[in-house]
């Protein structure tokens, strides 16, 4: 093992390049449409498998093919109803089915990922996306950026315990944060979802 695998871990996946090091993750993109860094003190450890399913490119496909299909009938018969709007429908439903079906594969290529999200905001910070032909690799960099989050990260109980130590806090105070803190931590590992094979 060499000295720049110690330090940074590297995960390619298609076009970009996840680039993992001691503070930051970087993201190169060779299409250089989403190019990132971000620090690893600003992520939230918890992530999800995921995102929200959109049945609207779905619905939208369905309508167009069923448009087409219906149009495609309509001039194999001869239909009356066959006038000139339903030839320009059956020139632009072919191409607007290859665009609904892009878009279709592209919103569930983008569910097939795990996303973490920013510790201010709440907001979606980045999502790793899963190499299909290899998946332990994409488990074994996923248990790398959570582990060096909480490296860099110090634990709640550490800074409650130095609040407690330097006097910053009262008892009730003190007790309050701790049963928090507890909620907060099982709730988090009831939230994060293991790898999916």
């Amino acid at each position: 093992m060499s000295v720049a695998e110690i330090f940074n871990l590297e995960y390619r996946v298609g076009s970009k390049a996840y680039i993992l090091s001691k503070t930051e993750l970087c993201c190169i993109d060779r299409k250089r449409k989403n190019n990132f860094s971000i620090a690893l003190n600003e992520i939230d450890p918890s992530y999800i498998y995921g995102g929200f399913y959109c049945p609207i490119f779905l619905l939208f496909f369905a309508y167009i093919a069923f448009g087409l299909t219906v149009r495609a009938v309509q001039w194999f018969y001869g239909s009356p109803q066959f006038n000139f709007s339903a030839n320009i429908q059956l020139i632009f439903f072919p191409f607007m089915l290859l665009l609904a079906s892009y878009r279709l594969y592209s919103h569930n290529k983008e569910r097939a990922a795990f996303r973490f999200y920013s510790l201010r905001d709440g907001s979606m910070a980045f999502s790793l996306p899963i190499d299909k032909k290899n998946k332990g690799k994409t488990e074994a960099f996923l248990r790398a950026i959570v582990s060096r989050i909480h490296q860099i990260t110090p634990a709640n109980e550490h800074v409650l315990f130095l609040l407690c130590k330097y006097g910053l806090l009262t008892p009730t105070e003190s007790t309050q944060l701790e049963a928090y803190i507890q909620q907060g931590q099982s709730e988090t590992k009831s939230n994060v979802i293991p790898f999916v094979n």
